[in-house]
């Protein structure tokens, strides 16, 4: 998958998420086992618009070319998500989150292994080119 479209892919996955988080929070706690209250609902709005930003962010870099710079969504990219994808096994292990959490985990893995391909085909890029 080319790096564009791993980046519109991302953008379009965070904007369903934050659609959800602000306009229907209850279905991300159906989702993950986990009760709604007040507090965990502030808590989907907040983040819901922390998933508009990943939105812009993502469709803006879309058209980056192979550079530092993109090396660095990707690098942060990889980060984030593999950070996520294991507080995810984390909760799930200790019973905090129901077994629909294992959906948001395979997508963030997914995506980390997708973003790390854009790493390593942009270092066998930079290498044909020398």
């Amino acid at each position: 998958m080319s790096y564009r479209l791993l980046c519109i892919l991302i953008a379009a996955i965070c904007t369903i998420l934050a659609l959800c988080l602000l306009v229907v929070p209850s279905l991300i706690h159906w989702l993950f086992g986990i009760e709604a209250v007040p507090e965990s609902i502030l808590m989907a709005r907040r983040a819901g618009f922390l998933f508009i930003g990943l939105s812009g962010l993502y469709w803006a870099v879309r058209d980056l070319s192979a550079s530092s710079m993109r090396n660095g969504v990707a690098k942060g990219s990889i980060v984030m998500l593999t950070g996520l994808a294991l507080l995810g096994l984390w909760e799930l292990s200790y019973g905090i989150a129901g077994l629909g959490i294992l959906l948001a985990i395979s997508t963030e893995l997914g995506l980390a292994a997708l973003f790390g391909l854009t790493l390593m085909s942009d270092r066998g890029t930079a290498a044909a080119d020398r």
